[in-house]
């Protein structure tokens, strides 16, 4: 119920010597402390009232379709997050794409909420967007080995 830079931990070698349980190079989402349990799953969950949190729901709501709202609150943890580390230079538009994808665009739902995509559905896009990524990857370094091979042209003169 309320995602922020706060609540990930990313497992450092150092980290994960100190704390057997973390594995290095994880993610985690730690502080359940405001966490609920809902009898209806992400889709059937009408809003229910917002606890306090660090994220400001947009238009003023108080009311919110909780897993929309833990949606919301991870796209707006990444906004932040990308805006620290590429404040001096153009985030890839396919990272601010799958960030704006998430923060949606509310029209004050008080029920089901379907202004973002569900949790499921952004993490298995997000699977593709790094396969295709590795893909691009594994070919820029292929041509670049490519390049290499061939012998510059020379004109005479």
């Amino acid at each position: 119920m309320d995602m922020y830079d706060g609540q990930i931990l990313v497992a450092t070698e150092r980290r994960a010597d100190l704390h057997k349980e973390v594995e290095s190079g994880k993610v985690y989402i730690i502080d359940f402390d405001t966490s609920k349990r809902l009898e209806r799953g992400p889709g059937h969950q009408h809003a229910i009232e917002l606890p306090e949190c660090n994220c400001k729901p947009p238009l003023s709501m108080t009311r919110f379709d909780p897993y929309s709202w833990d949606v919301y609150c991870t796209g707006k943890m990444f906004d932040c997050i990308t805006t620290f580390f590429y404040s001096d230079r153009q985030l890839p538009w396919i990272a601010r794409w799958y960030i704006n994808w998430l923060i949606g665009s509310e029209r004050g739902c008080t029920t089901v909420c379907h202004c973002r995509p569900s949790a499921r559905r952004a993490r298995r896009v997000l699977g593709v967007i790094i396969w295709g990524a590795r893909v691009c990857e594994q070919w820029a370094n292929l041509v670049a080995r490519l390049r290499g091979l061939r012998k510059p042209e020379t004109r005479p003169t």
